[in-house]
């Protein structure tokens, strides 16, 4: 009797802790990440990275956030915007969802860059939304991950779909947008990369609450690096 008590105890102590409570498995949660980037933007102006246009510190500073993140358990594709007059659609993939982080980073290159861009945050969100949902014209392939992430930079004011008079109509599109992905259970991280209007700020926190994501506004490659920072820790944590 006394021995076979000692094996239950045994048996007991191997499925807790210390404290006595039951031991949980930890692992990586998979996770999709699209990032969703308008190409072009302004020159940053007075500051730590003045002379270069803003797309140009955003894909750096992404590149440095991508070495933090590991291959193993995300998988990141790349979203854009059209930088020339034409007909819709206003985004487009190009890059599909990869575990291979280091070519991802080195494309990273294929960005168009144009001093004149046509953001659209809604056509941006709707993209990102197409592929990390694997609805019909996505170009990944394979299961979805259990997390969907989309990282989305602005760093002008959207002037589509409806044209520079009508900036708010423009913004609220990015609502619609915003609304999809939360239907998709897809959470919107914004990051606003200049010394945008109020209006512009407000809608990106907005996108950001509507879809359970958070928002960061910086003014300087310092400022952004560390958002993408917080931002990678989170994505990287295991549950």
């Amino acid at each position: 009797m006394f021995l076979t008590f000692l094996i239950l105890l045994s048996l007991l102590v191997a499925c807790t802790g210390p404290t006595g409570k039951p031991l949980r498995p930890v692992r990586a949660v998979e996770t999709d990440l699209i990032v969703a980037v308008n190409g072009g933007g302004e020159d940053c102006g007075p500051g730590s990275c003045q002379g270069e246009m803003r797309l140009e510190v955003e894909l750096r500073a992404l590149g440095r956030a991508l070495d933090s993140l590991e291959a193993s358990s995300i998988s990141v594709g790349v979203v854009t915007t059209r930088v020339s007059e034409g007909t819709p659609p206003w985004a487009f993939t190009l890059l599909p969802l990869s575990r291979d982080l280091s070519s991802v980073k080195s494309d990273l290159s294929r960005v168009p860059s144009n001093s004149v861009t046509l953001l659209n945050l809604g056509a941006l969100i709707d993209q990102a939304t197409i592929e990390l949902a694997r609805l019909q014209g996505c170009t990944s392939s394979g299961v979805q991950a259990e997390r969907k992430r989309v990282l989305l930079f602005v760093n002008e004011t959207p002037l589509l779909p409806y044209g520079p008079s009508f900036v708010d109509d423009n913004l609220k599109a990015g609502d619609r947008g915003a609304q999809r992905a939360a239907r998709a259970k897809i959470k919107v991280f914004t990051v606003g990369f200049a010394p945008l209007e109020d209006r512009v700020q407000e809608e990106l926190r907005r996108i950001a609450r509507i879809t359970g994501g958070r928002y960061e506004g910086v003014l300087d490659e310092a400022e952004l690096s560390h958002a993408l920072s917080a931002f990678t820790t989170e994505w990287s944590q295991k549950q």
